[in-house]
């Protein structure tokens, strides 16, 4: 199996482009981590399903754009890799950061209402909503799927739903 909860293997990933592309790198990247890997040939040779033809699958290159789903193998390997005891390190919950909050690292930490990073994405992607970590006047959300011109958006899905119980629906 992977390496996601070892202590003498780690991976990382580095956020770039928009926030769907980068979801996809992690995903790709946190399979990887716990031994799911590309099944395109098996896809391809019909051994596993890839419900989505167009966008494709995550672990794999056979889509066109942006894939949601994983295959029914990616799925039986995740959970095969669960009931193994690989994925127990995956529920601990830190008990503190290891750094002091720090305004412009585009992560939202106690004391911010907002982060939209550095001096030059924040120019770029998040000034209307978000100076100096906090939420301008107005504003009830700077980032995110859920996030319209500053506002909330309660009506819209952020998330398809999936009837694997360790995946959830989510809307705003």
């Amino acid at each position: 199996m992977g390496g996601v909860c070892s202590l003498t293997k780690g991976g990382g990933v580095n956020e770039y482009g928009k926030t769907d592309e980068m979801a996809i790198t992690l995903a790709q990247s946190l399979g990887q981590n716990i031994g799911i890997f590309s099944d395109k040939k098996r896809i391809l040779n019909g051994e596993c399903k890839c419900d989505d033809r167009w966008s494709g699958c995550i672990m794999d290159d056979v889509g066109f754009y942006l894939p949601k789903r994983f295959s029914n193998c990616n799925v039986e390997e995740y959970h095969n890799f669960l009931n193994s005891g690989g994925g127990a390190c995956l529920f601990n919950k830190p008990l503190k950061l290891l750094d002091p909050p720090e305004c412009g690292n585009g992560l939202v930490e106690p004391g911010e209402e907002c982060d939209c990073g550095s001096p030059a994405e924040c120019e770029r992607e998040g000034e209307k909503c978000c100076q100096k970590c906090t939420l301008t006047q107005g504003s009830k959300c700077s980032d995110g799927l859920c996030c319209n011109n500053c506002q909330v958006q309660v009506t819209m899905h952020c998330h398809n739903t999936h009837t694997h119980a360790y995946m959830h629906a989510y809307t705003c």
